[in-house]
């Protein structure tokens, strides 16, 4: 139960930090103040409600309430230090936050006594591992038990490096200062293009990796490279181009290792 919970709790948390968050709400953010915080973390009690409430609603509604206080502190203190430190402190002020919402959302799934609501949850869990999949799956594999969590662990996965990694990448860029030379329009058109390029450069090496088809990562970086073979000349983007291809290779590589060794264990 703790592990389900946690898992869910994690869905919600990686979609409310990166697919819930605009770019408006972060900029209002760095001009100071409580109020971005707050709705922030309100969106973040309201996700976490949404995943938890077949665990019990009013269990679900301490454990929103509690995260969503804690997730507005903790990114109240980054935002304060990143600040202060500037750009190069960054990339580690982002796993540090990340870190410790995933450790705050791991003490209260342990903490808490969640009791699921059966008939609810087995609705909720026949979504994740349709009855006619989940049988196909222990007839072929032996898998009878933890389906719904290894789903959710994968989910997570891809939450995390595909669309994290966004977020590490352009800090990592920030922090050591490599830009491609080029006028404004430009830049807004290349930095739109490389942010969808890496989504789907992390969401494939991510699959070749939880497939076993590790060797195949080589053709998505080749691909890659011959089509900007051209703007490779052009120093500053040939160095933008490899400081964020390994950041972003290395994340989706990483997370597939992760993945795969804990799915080991479910």
């Amino acid at each position: 139960m703790p592990t389900t919970v946690f898992l869910l709790a994690l869905v919600a948390h990686l979609g409310a930090d990166f697919l819930l968050q605009p770019e408006g709400l972060l900029r209002a953010r760095a001009r100071g103040g409580m109020g971005p915080y707050l709705l922030h973390g309100g969106i973040l009690a309201v996700t976490m409600l949404v995943f938890l409430h077949a665990f019990g609603a009013w269990t679900a509604t301490i454990f929103a309430l509690a995260s969503a206080i804690l997730h507005a502190v903790v990114d109240w203190a980054k935002d304060r230090l990143r600040q202060k430190l500037g750009p190069p402190a960054g990339p580690g002020l982002f796993l540090a936050d990340q870190g410790l919402h995933f450790f705050f959302l791991f003490f209260l799934a342990g903490r808490l006594a969640f009791r699921a609501e059966t008939r609810l949850w087995a609705f909720y869990r026949s979504l994740l591992v349709p009855p006619a999949v989940e049988t196909s799956l222990i007839k072929a594999s032996g898998l009878g038990v933890a389906l719904a969590d290894r789903f959710l662990l994968v989910l997570v996965a891809y939450l995390a490096v595909v669309f994290g990694g966004s977020v590490f990448v352009r800090e990592l860029l920030e922090a050591v200062r490599v830009t491609p030379r080029e006028t404004d329009a430009e830049d807004a058109t290349r930095r739109t293009t490389s942010l969808y390029i890496g989504l789907l450069e992390r969401g494939l090496v991510l699959t070749l990796i939880l497939a076993d088809a590790a060797s195949a990562v080589g053709l998505v970086v080749a691909a890659k490279s011959v089509a900007r073979f051209k703007e490779l000349n052009e120093k500053g983007f040939a160095e933008y181009y490899l400081v964020g291809t390994l950041a972003s290779m290395a994340l989706a590589v990483a997370g597939g290792v992760i993945a795969k060794v804990l799915l080991a264990y479910l």
